[in-house]
């Protein structure tokens, strides 16, 4: 059987009360933090893990991690098992948002992406993503190449800021290439649960893919333009159910977990949705945050079937 490791990152030591800590050493799973002080950009990510990947045994199966929001729910083996299973070389978590840096490729990339048909949970999402050594250091040898960048160049690297980004392009530009490394995203949550584009002030229903789509980055831009995306924490697809968390859309119970955020926001879903203490109240500016949900999902029903009818003319 494979060995796992858990590959995190950080600038300071993960203390005991850090979840994705607890979690390894619970189910004795071997965990690694690379440290990097002071934290600059999530791009360095890629430089630290490309240093660290090249000394590994090539056959070392690592799961890369976000170090403060991130939880793990069962052991090794059954962990190894599901990666196994789903026959890649390179499994990365499936969010249903887009997030792409570079606002004037954005509509390209998004026209060009390879979606699954499984569920709508069809985007990378950097936070988590497994693999063995040696498939990693090919990414990175081939992301250089393809990306143009070296990612030993720390001060080229910063301005790019996003490692999600980089992978994203890589994801759709490998894609093209022949004898390509097999890539895949984990769109049913089999192995990999993540909450990316899927957090809303109100719970609307799911009017097609597209729709959804649209509705987040509709109330989540109009909420960041006015200091209120802190209102964005109802999860739409999870729940907690028989000690662990459980994706209703999938139907499934993905053994590691990522709810994108800040450390403090992480700890406030794990206690609102395991129901350990009453963490959010309604109260003060959650009224106007909920009008601008509204809003959004109103336009969407517009906006939906416009993405729709970009991403068709391509296909």
């Amino acid at each position: 059987m494979s060995k796992l490791l858990v590959l995190t990152f950080a600038d300071k030591p993960l203390d005991e009360s850090n979840h994705l800590r607890k979690s390894c050493e619970k189910y004795g799973i071997k965990w690694k933090s690379l440290i990097h002080s002071p934290w600059t950009e999530n791009v360095i990510r890629l430089k630290l893990l490309f240093e660290f990947i090249a000394e590994q045994d090539p056959d070392l199966v690592v799961l890369v991690a976000d170090a403060y929001d991130v939880i793990l729910y069962d052991n090794p083996e059954a962990i190894l098992d599901i990666f196994l299973s789903l026959k890649s070389d390179i499994v990365f978590s499936g969010e249903s948002n887009f997030s792409f840096k570079d606002p004037h490729k954005w509509i390209a990339y998004l026209r060009r992406y390879p979606r699954g048909q499984a569920t709508i949970y069809h985007y990378l999402n950097a936070g988590t993503f497994m693999g063995r050594a040696k498939h990693l250091l090919q990414l990175l040898k081939a992301l250089q190449e393809i990306c143009k960048i070296d990612l030993f160049d720390e001060e080229a690297l910063l301005p790019i800021k996003s490692d999600q980004y980089l992978l994203s392009r890589f994801f759709v530009d490998n894609s093209k290439q022949p004898g390509k490394l097999k890539l895949s995203i984990d769109e049913r949550h089999t192995l990999m649960g993540c909450t990316g584009g899927r957090f809303c002030v109100l719970k609307f229903p799911d009017l097609g893919k597209w729709q959804a789509f649209s509705f987040f980055i509709i109330e989540r831009s109009l909420l960041k333009l006015l200091s209120l995306h802190k209102h964005q924490k109802i999860p739409k697809d999870f729940t907690f159910r028989l000690g662990r968390f459980y994706n209703k859309k999938t139907e499934t119970y993905p053994p590691i977990i990522h709810f994108p955020g800040t450390q403090n926001r992480f700890n406030n879903i794990l206690g609102e949705l395991s129901k350990a203490k009453p963490v959010f109240s309604k109260k003060g500016t959650w009224i106007f945050a909920a009008g601008i949900s509204c809003f959004a999902f109103i336009v969407s029903l517009s906006v939906g079937p416009l993405f729709w009818f970009i991403t068709r003319r391509t296909s």
